[in-house]
């Protein structure tokens, strides 16, 4: 099979999990999940429990993670009122946090996410959607400021794919912020054989393969804008 991230040749088969089929790319080591899971399977893995279900024992430990996330966008883009979109932004709680300092915008993959997202932030319900395959796209080009996915990248599908879109909807100068590779690596491994909530297991190769593939796309955008 063809690599989602390098377009290699994928053979080496690590695991079977729930009928899934994982496996490593023999060109850039990116760890796949084979099957394609179908629209109405991700709809039942991301129902509301999905999102109601700390991943933390304390709301303490999730606001200081929050916290840092929010700072470090702070030390990037110090102007107050910038655009940012949240990619895969859950029930909001990043959004709730965010909202006083950037003009803030998310999506989702899950109508029960954005409900909770919509209700935990009322005055931003128009600025909240959900976003699937195939459907008609809110994302605006070269529109934000800045573009954040935090715990996202082991959810998507076709990584490459997602974020050469992503990089189109920035303005020239923007950001784009994908953080906890290594641990949504761990994190994952770990959790798929509980759910196969993850799709995409990126180690250190694979995910410079996804920068390279990322930085390729600029620089055939930046040539076509000249």
């Amino acid at each position: 099979m063809t690599c989602r991230l390098c377009e290699g040749t994928v053979n080496n088969l690590l695991f079977l999990v729930h009928g899934y089929r994982i496996a490593r790319c023999t060109s850039c080591g990116f760890v796949q999940v084979l099957d394609q899971p179908r629209q109405e399977q991700l709809d039942q893995l991301y129902k509301e429990n999905y999102f109601n279900s700390n991943k933390y024992r304390d709301i303490n430990t999730l606001n200081k993670e929050l916290l840092l996330r929010l700072q470090l966008m702070q030390q990037n883009i110090p102007v107050a009122g910038a655009r940012v979109l949240e990619v895969g932004c859950g029930s909001g709680e990043f959004i709730y946090l965010a909202k006083d300092y950037y003009d803030m915008s998310g999506f989702d993959i899950s109508e029960a996410a954005i409900k909770i997202a919509r209700e935990r932030n009322p005055l931003l319900s128009e600025h909240l959607w959900v976003e699937k395959e195939g459907e008609q796209s809110n994302l605006i080009p070269e529109y934000y400021d800045a573009i954040c996915a935090w715990d996202v990248i082991e959810h998507l599908w076709a990584p490459v794919f997602t974020f050469q879109r992503l990089i189109k909807c920035l303005k020239p100068g923007g950001y784009l912020f994908i953080i906890r590779v290594l641990r949504a690596l761990i994190l994952g491994l770990h959790m798929s054989f509980e759910t196969l909530f993850a799709f995409t297991f990126l180690g250190v190769s694979g995910f410079q393969s996804l920068l390279f593939a990322m930085w390729m796309d600029i620089q055939d955008n930046e040539r076509l804008y000249k």
